[in-house]
C-alpha cells in the first residue's frame, strides 16, 4: 500500500518542485525559467479549477510581448 501511495504522490511532488525551480528562475529573469513555466502551465490546464486558472494566467502573462522583451533584455545584459 505504501508503494502505491508513493507512486501516486511522487509525480505530483516532482511537478511542484519544478514549479518552484521555475519560479526562482523567473525571479532571476532567466529565459529558461520562462520556457519551463510555460510548459508546466500547458500541462496544468486539464486540472480544473485551480490548474486551469493557473495555466491560462501563466500562459497569457508569459506570452505577452513586453514579458518576452523583459527576458530578452535580461539575457543580453
Amino acid at each position: 500500500m505504501r508503494g502505491i501511495g508513493l507512486a501516486i504522490i511522487a509525480p505530483f511532488c516532482l511537478v511542484e518542485a519544478l514549479k518552484i525551480v521555475g519560479g526562482v528562475a523567473l525571479l532571476r529573469r532567466r529565459s529558461w525559467g520562462r520556457i519551463m513555466i510555460l510548459i508546466l502551465a500547458f500541462m496544468s490546464i486539464p486540472l480544473p479549477p485551480i490548474g486551469t486558472a493557473y495555466g491560462v494566467y501563466a500562459i497569457v502573462v508569459l506570452l505577452k510581448d513586453e514579458t518576452a522583451k523583459l527576458f530578452a533584455s535580461a539575457a543580453d545584459g
